[in-house]
């Protein structure tokens, strides 16, 4: 029965980073299928291969061989060349592969060899044979660098000038250890003197889901000497100079006011305990926010990337002056009523 193969070089080798190790074998995978005189893939057998490399396409000339016996399925088979007979070629020319299997005669044509296989060639570059002097500089002259344009590499003058770090002129200052920004004499560890507005000035914080959308700024009040802090270039709060604290309130900033009635039931079911963190040993008080959460949801929040909840208890404040002053409703009601029965008796007593 005569054979015929179609035969696939996928040169699955080890290339020239593999080879760099000594340890490492020099291979070429090799797959194809053998089929009949009628075009029908060979039946499943164990079949002996013969594998020759040769200099040329025609000639006898063979440089390599090595002998092999192969599982054939549906027509298939699969081959490592050069796991039995070292490669030991030099690879720096064109080969062509010959196969022959059993007593046959060798099939045709040779199939030469494509590209991969030569990354073998790498192995014998010797260390330090690449040199400076043997790299062209395309085009490139002193200070200037090879840059991908998309399609070739271009020479370019170097920009120092986009550092994000230089020296004082650029704004940033190194000085044993100390960083300064706009100040060439940095006095501490970090040391800025801001722009005067709070546009450009202070220290600007982004999100890293979205770089390009101001979140918190922090700046220093020129004028007033305030510090503030700033959401999307909104004052939400500030400090004064004397420590207190201001969150925003102006009227201008608020929509859908609404007053607060009925606030003292609501007051007298919130639950006033001790605890302490887990974290310290010191004992504090206050509120259980889950537990506020139920009465007064409006100064809970919920802190979603921890998934803890809140309090703001300079809101608790707001309720306890609403509480205060409902309170104080009744009282003074009281006291009328107590003012109008004391009258009663008293005319009573006067006209017994």
């Amino acid at each position: 029965m005569r054979l015929y193969a179609n035969s696939v070089l996928f040169a699955i080798t080890m290339g020239a980073l593999a080879f760099a190790h000594a340890d490492l074998p020099r291979t070429i995978s090799h797959q194809g299928q053998l089929i009949d005189e009628s075009g029908e893939p060979v039946e499943n057998e164990t079949l002996d291969f013969t594998f020759r490399l040769y200099d040329s396409e025609f000639g006898e000339n063979g440089i390599w061989i090595e002998e092999q016996q192969l599982q054939v399925r549906e027509g298939l088979f699969n081959a490592t060349l050069g796991s039995e007979s070292p490669l030991n070629l030099p690879f720096d020319e064109q080969y062509w592969l010959g196969i022959t299997i059993d007593d046959g005669d060798e099939l045709t044509p040779r199939i030469p060899l494509d590209a991969t296989p030569y990354a073998i060639k790498a192995h014998s570059v010797p260390d330090g044979s690449i040199t400076g002097e043997k790299l062209s500089s395309m085009g490139a002259s002193a200070g200037q660098a090879l840059v991908w344009e998309g399609s070739i590499w271009i020479p370019q003058d170097l920009d120092v000038d986009e550092s994000k770090w230089s020296i004082a002129d650029d704004g940033i200052y190194f000085k044993d250890g100390q960083v300064g920004i706009n100040t060439d004499a940095p006095q501490h560890d970090l040391h800025i003197i801001q722009s005067p507005t709070s546009a450009v000035g202070g220290v600007t914080l982004y999100r890293s889901n979205r770089p390009d959308e101001l979140e918190w700024t922090l700046w220093n009040s020129d004028a007033t000497g305030n510090f503030h802090f700033r959401h999307e270039d909104n004052l939400s709060a500030w400090i004064t100079p004397d420590g207190e604290f201001n969150e925003t309130s102006d009227q201008r900033l608020k929509a859908d006011i609404a007053g607060m009635d009925d606030v003292i039931a609501k007051v007298m079911s919130l639950d006033p305990v001790r605890y302490r963190y887990r974290s310290s040993d010191d004992e504090t008080i206050g509120f259980v926010a889950q537990d506020v959460k139920e009465i007064f949801p409006e100064v809970v929040s919920h802190e979603s990337t921890d998934e803890v909840y809140g309090i703001s208890y300079s809101g608790m404040s707001v309720i306890a002056i609403q509480a205060i002053q409902e309170q104080q409703e009744i009282i003074e009601r009281q006291e009328e009523a107590i003012d109008r029965l004391t009258e009663q008796v008293e005319y009573l007593i006067e006209n017994s």
